[in-house]
């Protein structure tokens, strides 16, 4: 279950029974490194009308995926600021804040890009905050073990890798510096998958 309001985090729709496939390592990386598709916005095609229209398709298309890599990592920021103060001292906790690290990094990088170029950053509203909160806040009430919560992060996680992948393939004319954004989060999501896993 993914709302407009839920942005691209998926752990308020976990709580409410939507079901992500768990096994994020089956997702593709969609044409990413074919480089005579995917040329760093900017370049020229054949012709100057040919030209302008290419240059906006892709200014278009590597802001969606600034977007989308902005909106994943929000989500994720949110669902770990809102879980750590459930949740004791230890190992699990202070890996979920190196995680929160990571996506406030890459949150940043497609944020300074948006703004190179002039283009507006992804914005999240009060309500999906409020309904990301409340969904975690519900989905933790009874539990807060380290099975729980890792179970929920990697859902979470799966559901983030979809979401990019999905614009990847929508936005097919974006640049080299979007997709090797979108690349390095689609890598560290995989790896949170694999490092929560030993939690489960």
């Amino acid at each position: 279950m993914r709302t407009r309001a839920g942005g691209g985090y998926c752990l308020a729709a976990i709580v409410l029974g939507a079901g992500v496939r768990q096994d994020a390592h089956f997702f593709a990386y969609p044409g990413m490194r074919d480089t005579g598709r995917r040329k760093r916005y900017g370049q020229s095609g054949q012709g100057q009308n040919r030209f302008n229209k290419e240059t906006e398709n892709m200014r278009e298309d590597d802001a969606a995926v600034f977007r989308q890599i902005q909106r994943t990592t929000e989500m994720g920021i949110r669902a770990i600021e809102t879980i750590l103060p459930k949740l004791e001292e230890n190992e699990f906790s202070r890996r979920l804040s190196r995680q929160e690290l990571a996506y406030s990094s890459l949150r940043d990088q497609a944020r300074q890009e948006l703004l190179r170029g002039k283009e507006e950053p992804y914005r999240s509203t009060a309500l999906a905050e409020l309904f990301l909160k409340g969904g975690i806040h519900a989905g933790t009430l009874l539990n807060t073990s380290q099975s729980h919560v890792a179970g929920l992060m990697i859902q979470g996680s799966t559901k983030g890798l979809s979401q990019i992948w999905k614009t990847l393939n929508h936005y097919g004319n974006a640049g080299s510096v979007s997709t090797d954004l979108a690349s390095e989060l689609m890598d560290f999501e995989q790896k949170n998958i694999r490092d929560l896993k030993k939690y489960l």
